[in-house]
């Protein structure tokens, strides 16, 4: 099987990615992160930063089903941009869950 490293870019992540990437490893092993559409600013501007930190990372974004990179607002208008606040566990499996199956 493949092995697929997940990161949420915080903390334990990144101790995660500097062992691979001082082992070599980074390279060889993807790395994967779920976008929700919904993460701060700061969040994406941290992992580009990362990513050229680690130019031998090949990382995969994963987004909600039929959504790609900057639609935040395309899945607020179809779905509400309260859902998460009014039916968590369908944000949650639109976001997180979804994505990954």
């Amino acid at each position: 099987g493949r092995v697929l490293q997940f990161t949420s870019f915080g903390a334990s992540g990144l101790v995660v990615l500097d062992r691979l990437a001082s082992l070599g490893l980074l390279r060889e092993i993807p790395v994967v992160m779920i976008d929700t559409l919904h993460l701060f600013e700061e969040t994406y501007e941290f992992v580009k930063n990362a990513s050229k930190h680690y130019p031998e990372m090949e990382l995969r974004a994963f987004y909600p089903k039929v959504f790609s990179a900057g639609q935040k607002f395309r899945f607020d208008y179809l779905n509400g941009d309260d859902l998460w606040t009014l039916d968590f566990d369908r944000y949650t499996y639109l976001t997180k869950v979804e994505p990954t199956l």
